[in-house]
């Protein structure tokens, strides 16, 4: 009966490993963006984080965006994850806004929370001393793009996370 008992525990910790293993793949390169493209992916992400956290979060996008180079693609949806990530971490928001907007000349992408906002300066100066590296990674993956990334939050007022990305 012992041992029953504990190959039973044995095959729960493996199908959790199994699991926990394919939610970390997901997260980290999600076939579905090779196979249905950035859009209907991050559209997925969003609302996964929404059930997942309980935030009313929104996807917006005018579906007129495609074709865009896998690097491109990786490094959005990575922007938008690691976004959402410090709403659920830090936000105590409500309600969250991710847009991606085709314009002329590039791409928006959008992440807006009603939470209780940061002082942009001083969480710059934190990550320049090695913390917050959720930031820093998102401004990198922009930078490597070639874009531009803003930070927009004041104290009790919310945040609004944008890059923009030529192309």
């Amino acid at each position: 009966a012992e041992v029953s008992e504990r190959l039973e525990e044995a095959r729960m910790l493996t199908d959790q490993s199994l699991s926990m293993t394919r939610e970390l793949s997901m997260q980290l390169r999600p076939s579905m963006l090779d196979e249905l493209g950035l859009i209907p992916t991050i559209r997925w992400y969003v609302n996964h984080f929404a059930k997942r956290v309980n935030i009313h979060t929104r996807f917006e996008c005018n579906d007129t965006i495609g074709g865009l180079a896998p690097e491109i693609e990786i490094n959005l949806y990575r922007t938008v994850q690691e976004a959402l990530t410090n709403v659920a971490r830090h936000a105590e928001a409500e309600k969250v806004l991710v847009r991606l907007t085709k314009r002329e000349g590039g791409l928006e992408i959008v992440i807006q929370d009603d939470g209780r906002g940061f002082d942009v300066r001083q969480s710059m100066e934190h990550v320049s001393k090695g913390h917050g590296l959720g930031l820093l990674g998102i401004r990198e993956r922009i930078a490597s793009l070639g874009g531009r990334f803003e930070i927009d939050s004041q104290p009790g007022k919310g945040t609004r996370v944008s890059a923009w990305i030529s192309g």
